[in-house]
C-alpha cells in the first residue's frame, strides 16, 4: 500500500508540472496545436501469458491500474492547459502482452542496458505497436489539425483511498 501511495503521490506531484509545461508551448506559439498523448495499456490481465511478461497477474492489474491513474492525471493537466489529450488506452487492444494477437509491444528483452542483461525497449512498444499509436493519434487528431480547445477550470486531481490500485493490497 505504501508504495503505491508513494507512487501515485509522484504521479500527483507532476500535476501543476504538466499544467505549466503545456501553457508554454502554447505561449511560445499561441497559434500552435499542443496534443497530449495518453500510455496505452501493454497487458492483458486476463490473458495467457508467454514466458518473456515476467508479471504475475497483480502485477499485470498494477500496471493497468497505474496507466488508468497516469492518464487521469495527463488528461485533466492538459484539459486545465487547454490543449488536446488523446487517449490511446485502447491502441493494443488484441496485441497487448498476453493477448493471442500480433505484439505491439516487447516483453521482457535481453540486452545489457538494465543490470546487465535487461535491454531498454523491454515493456515498451514494437515498430507494430508504433504503427497502432501513430494510426491512433492521426484519426484523433484529424491527422494533427485538430483546434486546441478553451483551458477549463480543473481542480487538481486527488490520490484517495477509493481508487482501485490503492484497494485489496
Amino acid at each position: 500500500y505504501e508504495e503505491r501511495r508513494a507512487f501515485l503521490n509522484q504521479v500527483y506531484s507532476q500535476f501543476n508540472n504538466l499544467v505549466m509545461a503545456y501553457q508554454q508551448l502554447k505561449e511560445n506559439a499561441p497559434a500552435r496545436r499542443v496534443y497530449a498523448i495518453g500510455y496505452p495499456q501493454i497487458i492483458n490481465p486476463e490473458g495467457s501469458c508467454a514466458a518473456n511478461v515476467h508479471l504475475g497477474k497483480s502485477e499485470a492489474e498494477f500496471a493497468v491500474q497505474s496507466i488508468d491513474y497516469l492518464d487521469g492525471v495527463i488528461a485533466k493537466a492538459a484539459a486545465k492547459a487547454g490543449v488536446t489529450y488523446v487517449d490511446t488506452q485502447h491502441a493494443f487492444d488484441g496485441h497487448r502482452l498476453c493477448d493471442s494477437g500480433e505484439k505491439a509491444v516487447n516483453g521482457l528483452t535481453k540486452g545489457d542496458d538494465i543490470a546487465k542483461f535487461v535491454a531498454n525497449e523491454s515493456y515498451h512498444p514494437n515498430a507494430y505497436g508504433n504503427e497502432l499509436l501513430a494510426d491512433l493519434i492521426a484519426r484523433a487528431t484529424n491527422n494533427l489539425s485538430s483546434p486546441m480547445p478553451a483551458s477549463q477550470n480543473i481542480a487538481n486531481p486527488i490520490a484517495s483511498d477509493s481508487l482501485p490500485i490503492l484497494k485489496d493490497v
